[in-house]
């Protein structure tokens, strides 16, 4: 998992980095499996109490799954850099 942020997520990249051959399936396949006891955003914040700034960034990226197009939607605070809210969906 490091070494995929490490290498700035291209698979490619992690693959060569680990000696395997690794395709981009396999790599968020460990990421979900990975993620699947994680806390969302909104428990977080619950717990941690926060000090946002009100103001928010938003960003996108289109992902190619099987010939079909998937949309990552990030909403982070602008100084905490905390992400509020995520959407992973089909475009």
């Amino acid at each position: 998992m490091n070494t995929y942020f490490d290498t700035r997520g291209s698979y490619r990249r992690t693959a060569d980095s680990v000696d395997r051959r690794v395709n981009y399936v396999a790599i968020y396949r460990i990421i979900d499996r990975l993620g699947i006891g994680c806390k969302d955003s909104v428990t977080v914040a619950k717990e941690l109490h926060p000090r946002w700034s009100g103001m928010l960034g938003c960003d996108g990226k289109v992902i190619k799954v099987h010939g079909d197009e998937w949309v990552t939607l990030i909403a982070a605070d602008i100084w905490t850099q905390d992400i509020v809210d995520w959407r992973f969906t089909r475009r």
